[in-house]
């Protein structure tokens, strides 16, 4: 039975996970900027919301998208050479991550409250 540590699999994913980690706080800390309350003159209304997502959060979303599609193609390169799980861990790990923090706070309950508010509206 092969068996995995999980903390070896962190430690050799160093560079991954720390680039990984900086990208879902930049995300939340954009996520929360975009979502906060404001006063009834600085208020967004839905335009404003969709065009901020456009302009801050998905490029973002794609940057990390490719650097994680490029570290899926270096783990896979390294289970191929060594048979070592230990990278493909830390990569579902990561993946892992990420698809919480896109579900929790992110586009498809955006998206959703987007989608009601234009509805109410009538656009």
């Amino acid at each position: 039975m092969m068996t995995v540590n999980i903390k070896t699999a962190l430690i050799g994913s160093r560079f991954w996970l720390l680039a990984n980690v900086l990208g879902i706080c930049a995300y939340l800390l954009i996520e929360f900027w975009i979502l906060a309350p404001r006063s009834e003159a600085e208020s967004l209304n839905t335009t404003d919301v969709i065009h901020l997502w456009l302009i801050t959060e998905c490029p973002l979303l794609v940057a990390f998208l490719i650097l994680n599609l490029v570290w899926m193609g270096v783990t896979i390169k390294r289970w191929f050479s060594n048979k070592s799980w230990q990278p493909l861990v830390a990569w579902s790990v990561v993946c892992l991550a990420w698809g919480v923090t896109l579900f929790a706070y992110g586009i498809a309950i955006g998206m959703l409250k987007v989608l009601i508010m234009m509805a109410d509206r009538g656009a």
